[in-house]
């Protein structure tokens, strides 16, 4: 067994619960290979530390979402180790509707399923092609055509236990007309040589303006991965702050398509 083959292995036990995670299983089990120094976009970024490395499932630990939120008014949507927490989450403010992917079923899961990958080259691209093949539960979000969304939505996922590797998946709809702010905040609690392997997909629909806080603070010794995908319609405006407090490797490739006029 190779170190990819070995690497893979450890998430053996995730079930596929959407068809896009077949294809994406097939496309990164057979020949898809994970970027090295000698491919160009990847040139000062070594991921043997993630490939060679062993991770767990950790089972949930008791948490003070409290110590974790920046603003105790914000709108949050509570993540541990991949797992959406109902419990510690809020409720969605007017305007907005807030889902759990692995809740989901009937019409509306077929309308997410329209969008989820989209945006992402999970057959091509290995890091995303590993999160599409293996989360288990990611926010789907979507703000209501001219909604004027006063409170930010903070997407915070905790990670916890040691050595713990955790795929999160959001994807995000604004629709036309519309204003939002989010925050995508990753934080840790008694973790050690963790790894995150993140995708968000965003969607920005007609005249809509979007804001999105990146913040990183998962702890010294961990490694963590983001890729976030933008599509821009016509006279939309996004904006994109990414803020790194922690981390023993840190990559973030943000991927904006303006697909009509008038974006900034």
């Amino acid at each position: 067994m190779d170190q990819k083959e070995a690497f893979l292995k450890q998430f053996d036990g995730i079930a596929a619960n959407f068809p896009i995670q077949e294809e994406a299983r097939k496309a990164i089990q057979n020949g898809l290979d994970f970027p090295t120094s000698r491919d160009e976009k990847w040139k000062y970024t070594r991921v043997n530390s993630i490939i060679g490395g062993s991770f767990n499932r950790n089972e949930a630990q008791k948490i003070d979402v409290k110590n974790f939120k920046m603003n105790q008014e914000w709108c949050h949507l509570v993540f541990e180790n991949g797992e959406f927490n109902a419990q510690l989450s809020d409720s969605a403010p007017t305007g907005v509707s807030m889902v759990s992917m692995a809740s989901i079923n009937g019409e509306e899961k077929a309308s997410i399923l329209a969008k989820l990958g989209g945006l992402v080259n999970h057959k091509g691209e290995a890091f995303p092609s590993l999160n599409t093949a293996y989360f288990v539960d990611g926010a789907y979000i979507e703000v209501e055509k001219n909604a004027k969304i006063e409170q930010p939505i903070v997407i915070l996922n905790i990670t916890t236990g040691e050595t713990q590797a955790t795929n999160e998946r959001n994807l995000i709809h604004i629709n036309s007309g519309a204003e939002v702010k989010f925050v995508h905040q990753f934080e840790g609690q008694n973790n050690a040589q963790g790894f995150s392997n993140s995708v968000c997909e965003i969607l920005v629909d007609e005249n809509a303006q979007a804001e999105y806080y990146l913040v990183e603070n998962e702890g010294p010794d961990t490694r963590i991965i983001t890729t976030t995908n933008v599509a821009q319609k016509r006279d939309s405006r996004f904006t994109i702050v990414t803020i790194t407090k922690s981390g023993q490797l840190v990559r973030n490739n943000v991927h904006i398509a303006i697909q009509e006029p008038g974006c900034e």
